[in-house]
């Protein structure tokens, strides 16, 4: 019969320190995923945000160590654990360890542009199959593994301080292209959903819908 610990497992779960985040939970998160494949990797690439903590402190807290540790399926009390690295090299586990670069706020917005004139989709898409499918890593210098939702939807927030001067700049090129005269230009984006399976229809395609997420849709934009 098993046993429960009052302080182990109900008040507080054994851990090793020095950090009950850092190292402790990076060993969590190792093993979680040793546990949901089955074995151990064998090779583990650990990319922390540059704006997290783990970036600047994840060596002296232990947690690439942890990290390791918890991949291999040892216990947390393992007394091998200061020599995770040097034990996950010799059986196998390449353990890669790297703070993200983040991408200039200028090329976000590129790809967040040719994205939505391209194949118009999440910025999930953007980041597991289109970008990847692409050759703008060679054109705008951005690697695939740099291309990440959180830099996609935070691209959209810095954006947003510009909102007035992005629509000076379209209302303009506007008028220049295409010669318009008119006192107000009022442009909206709108969706519609499809029933079937609109196999004649190449504009019918799966993604963003407010209404028929399971739909397949077409966005539109019109002026007036």
């Amino acid at each position: 019969m098993k046993t429960t610990s009052i302080f182990n497992h109900v008040i507080g779960p054994v851990m090793r320190g020095p950090s009950s985040s850092h190292t402790a939970g990076a060993f969590h998160i190792g093993a979680m995923a040793c546990s949901l494949l089955g074995a151990a990797p064998s090779t583990a690439a650990i990319t922390f945000d540059p704006a997290g903590s783990y970036a600047r402190c994840y060596r002296e807290q232990g947690a690439d160590l942890a990290f390791a540790a918890g991949l291999m399926g040892w216990p947390i009390t393992d007394e091998r654990f200061p020599k995770a690295l040097e034990a996950a090299a010799e059986s196998g586990l390449t353990a890669e360890f790297a703070v993200r670069e983040d991408v200039p706020w200028p090329t976000v917005a590129a790809i967040l542009a040719i994205a939505r004139f391209c194949e118009p989709s999440s910025e999930l898409h953007i980041e597991d199959t289109w970008y990847r499918r692409t050759a703008l890593d060679d054109l705008v210098g951005v690697a695939p593994e740099q291309v990440h939702t959180d830099r996609l939807y935070a691209g959209l927030d810095a954006l947003l301080v510009h909102k007035e001067a992005i629509e000076q700049h379209l209302k303009a090129r506007l008028g220049d292209l295409f010669d318009l005269k008119y006192d107000l230009l009022l442009y909206d984006v709108t969706s519609t959903y499809f029933e079937g399976q609109c196999l004649g229809n190449p504009m019918a395609k799966r993604g963003y819908s407010r209404d028929r997420p399971t739909r397949r849709c077409c966005g539109s934009g019109t002026f007036n």
